[in-house]
């Protein structure tokens, strides 16, 4: 299977920022040829916001899809290690990532 990017998205009543992002990082990673898979991860409660816990479902949902790589906030992450990327413009090669 070739590598394909998780796009991790914890979100909350915040739908005109989620359609805007869904209407714009789509066009942003095919214009790089990245691969991808967009999760949203909503938190339904109103409990305080708790993005860990939403990130962390979202790392689960994307391995069950059988994605390596997950980017969030910035942050790429691989088998739990974090690297800091700038996803505008560039493009990670598996040899960059290790």
């Amino acid at each position: 299977m070739k590598n394909k990017l998780g796009v991790i998205v914890p979100y909350r009543n915040r739908s005109t920022h989620l359609e805007k992002f869904l209407k714009e990082a789509p066009k942003k990673l095919r214009e790089q040829e990245i691969d991808f898979d967009i999760i949203v991860v909503e938190q339904a409660d109103d409990s305080p916001f708790n993005r860990g816990k939403l990130l962390n479902i979202g790392v689960k949902k994307a391995k069950e899809r059988g994605l390596k790589f997950f980017t969030y906030t910035g942050t790429l992450v691989r088998d739990s290690r974090p690297f800091c990327v700038n996803m505008v413009g560039r493009t990670l090669t598996e040899k960059q990532i290790r």
